[in-house]
């Protein structure tokens, strides 16, 4: 497979769920497999100690379960943990291209149905991103239940006219 070459600066990711892509089930990946010891050293749950640095050991990733009624996508929405994305090969391959703060992708296995996929990597990132982002060209928002509720760009707009009004 060739790879091409991404011409955009920029990225949207959005929410997706319940889509003919996805399929009607959220979190796609609801459970570990029958046995899996949460309560390793090498655990899934062990990951969430590492905010600000790196684990220094390889997860245990063997397996997640993708339930019954969602669909292998490129990227797997999870219940299991919250510090870090299940990637397909391809999606870790178009990440790669780009430049990332701290990072490692670790291999993972999902199980769907009776077949084992081997083609995925738990993709954990160091959550500080301040040195990558452009801020004076970027806007922010928050979002609540899925609504749009605050921009920065415009608060900075209306913060930097009333201190031009007060001098």
């Amino acid at each position: 497979m060739e790879k091409e070459k991404i011409d955009s600066k920029f990225v949207i990711l959005n929410f997706a769920s319940g889509t003919k892509e996805t399929g009607p089930e959220y979190p796609q990946i609801q459970a570990m497999r029958s046995g899996y010891d949460f309560g390793a050293p090498d655990s899934v749950y062990q990951l969430a100690k590492f905010q600000s640095t790196l684990p220094p050991f390889e997860p245990n990733l063997d397996h997640f379960v993708l339930h019954k009624k969602a669909k292998a996508t490129d990227l797997l929405s999870n219940g299991i943990d919250s510090t870090g994305y299940l990637v397909s090969k391809l999606f870790m391959e178009l990440l790669q291209q780009f430049k990332l703060p701290a990072h490692k992708f670790f291999p993972a296995t999902i199980h769907h149905y009776d077949q084992i996929l081997n083609n995925y990597f738990w993709f954990q990132i160091i959550p500080d991103n301040t040195d990558f982002v452009d801020y004076p060209k970027s806007t922010f928002f928050i979002y609540k239940n899925y609504q749009r509720i605050w921009e920065m760009s415009k608060w900075i707009q209306k913060v930097t006219t009333r201190r031009n009004e007060l001098n």
